[in-house]
């Protein structure tokens, strides 16, 4: 696969499975833009492209901030004169409180739809144009949930992207021929994302154990079981690809056992 002279914003790509998109697209050749709310865990992210012989560009860009998306999309074409990929990945977990559905609060169902969806819409027009100008791809990022909720995980987070699902259907149809709009739904994959459901490393190898019997293939997991998929979908071999979801879950969606 060659993703060379591409320029993709790859969301929330610092670490775990945005992290691993943007190091696997850099190595394809892609010119990486690297977001998160921190600009100094980008400018690391960025570092750690450049000293493989990719190249990056670092831009600080928060969901929480419907005014960053444009900003966003403005810096990249500033910068490369061009958009050729958008990996929409980013999703900002504490605006998805683990409650019940029913014990939200109206300011809690908004601020969570309006940040991982809303946004996301904004930020996936924005960049149409350009991406339409050069053939570009779209890639969500999704989850398993959509196939098959578990209690425990938020029902925010579900109906979210469940949402995003169609929105991967709608846009595959509605733009093509131009832009190809694809989906992945990672299972349960081995990142750093645990630390923010406040759970100690120490009962990070327990927490991720405990879900591993879920999957039929008997294994959580990794980034780059994600990232190899991601990069395949956004290259020149699978231009006659769009409209689809693919389940990287280690079979989980097709897990026939009580939950």
């Amino acid at each position: 696969m060659t993703l060379k002279n591409k320029v993709a914003i790859v969301t929330g790509s610092t670490a775990g499975i945005g992290g691993e998109i943007a190091t696997t697209f850099a190595e394809n050749g892609a010119k990486v833009v690297v977001t998160s709310r921190d600009i100094g865990r980008a400018q690391c992210k960025v570092a750690e492209i450049e000293e493989n012989g990719g190249e990056g560009l670092a831009v600080t860009c928060c969901l929480e901030s419907s005014s960053q998306m444009q900003s966003l999309v403005d810096v990249v074409i500033d910068t490369y004169g061009r958009l050729d990929i958008l990996v929409n990945n980013a999703i900002s977990l504490p605006t998805l409180p683990p409650s019940p559905l029913q014990d939200l609060t109206y300011e809690q169902l908004g601020a969570g739809i309006n940040t991982n969806l809303t946004n996301v819409v904004a930020l996936t027009c924005k960049a149409y144009p350009y991406l339409k100008k050069n053939d570009g791809s779209i890639l969500n990022i999704g989850s398993v949930m959509v196939n098959q909720h578990m209690l425990g995980v938020p029902p925010l987070y579900t109906i979210v992207k469940g949402a995003i699902s169609q929105m991967t259907k709608v846009l595959a149809y509605e733009w093509a021929p131009n832009v190809k709009v694809n989906q992945i739904n990672p299972g349960f994959t081995r990142t750093a994302a645990y630390k923010e459901m406040g759970i100690p490393d120490a009962e990070a190898d327990t927490f991720f154990e405990a879900f591993r019997q879920f999957h039929p293939l008997g294994k959580i997991g990794h980034p780059q079981d994600i990232a190899s998929v991601a990069a395949f979908l956004v290259s020149e071999q699978a231009t006659w690809i769009t409209g689809m979801e693919m389940n990287i879950d280690g079979g989980y969606s097709i897990n026939g056992r009580s939950l």
